[in-house]
């Protein structure tokens, strides 16, 4: 499965990011632009490089699909929403490898 960006102006896809194995269930950006988030009932989080549609990084752990991701405000964290484990907020660092398992994980 994939996701598309669109430029509202031209009304063409101008990239698509290709990796997820199932249904993408949500998309955020980074504060930058530079990168996106996307979750996926795959059960994976990807961060994907906006100028090239690289994937930079596969987050796995999850049992059940992720059904929404958010980024903070200063794009040191995400928030994810998933059946398995409900919250988690997890920093990231594309230099290093993101502190995973999550470093909270708040069951709803």
């Amino acid at each position: 499965m994939s996701v598309k960006l669109w430029d509202f102006q031209t009304y063409e896809c101008i990239r698509t990011l290709q990796g997820h194995d199932h249904n993408v269930s949500s998309v955020a950006f980074m504060p930058s632009g530079d990168f996106l988030v996307s979750s996926s009932r795959d059960k994976t989080v990807k961060m994907w490089e906006v100028a090239t549609g690289y994937c930079v990084k596969t987050f796995v752990g999850h049992t059940e699909w992720v059904r929404v991701v958010k980024v903070s405000p200063n794009g040191e964290s995400f928030v994810l929403s998933s059946d398995c484990v409900g919250i988690i907020i997890t920093g990231h660092d594309l230099g290093r490898d993101p502190f995973w398992p999550p470093i909270l994980c708040v069951l709803v």
